[in-house]
């Protein structure tokens, strides 16, 4: 019977994995806070790697000539341009979702994976937003767990263009060609 994985992989290991090397400095300094102890810190330079890391990622895909990829990129764009924080917040707040269902970037087991980062990073990022005795202090522990997800489900992976890749594989398996291939195959068979 096969086990999980139980050691503990080196985060600086870890780092490696990163396939782009602007995600690899934000996460570089999540592992850095970590070590010293500043968790909240390191969840939220993880959530600011993931983020930048979707957004990069779907810029490759726009560049390819995914059309979902590039309405995506003209919404931050034009965000960017008139600096509309509004907007920024909107992206930030869809963004895995929009990894996960236009994109499948992510599965929906990371999906929540990801979206446990996200919710803690608003626990580290605002709080004032708690109350005085909900103080967030994030255990070592998780803020591994979120780091090491990061890097695996996602900062690690190239961009797939999901529904657009498969769209054109239907599409060539109901051409007249595939058609008389499989005609072919099944009558020669």
């Amino acid at each position: 019977m096969n086990s999980p994985q139980t050691n503990l992989i080196d985060l600086d290991e870890l780092l490696l994995k990163c396939r782009d090397d602007r995600s690899r400095d934000y996460m570089k300094e999540a592992v850095n806070s970590y070590k010293v102890g500043v968790y909240r810190s390191a969840i939220v330079m993880t959530w600011i790697g993931v983020v930048f890391d979707i957004f990069d990622k779907i810029r490759e895909l726009a560049t390819q000539g995914d059309l979902r990829a590039k309405q995506e990129t003209e919404k931050l764009d034009a965000a960017i341009e008139r600096q509309d924080i509004n907007q920024f917040l909107t992206l930030e707040r869809d963004i895995l979702t929009v990894a996960r269902d236009a994109f499948q970037m992510i599965t929906h087991i990371e999906f929540v994976d990801l979206n446990r980062l996200r919710e803690d990073r608003q626990l580290c990022a605002h709080p004032s937003f708690n109350k005085p005795e909900e103080y967030y202090f994030p255990s070592a522990e998780l803020t591994r767990t979120h780091i090491r997800n990061a890097i695996e489900h996602l900062l690690s992976q190239p961009p797939t263009q999901g529904q657009a890749a498969l769209k054109r594989i239907l599409k060539d398996m109901d051409s007249l060609g595939f058609r008389e291939c499989k005609t072919f195959c099944v009558s020669s068979c």
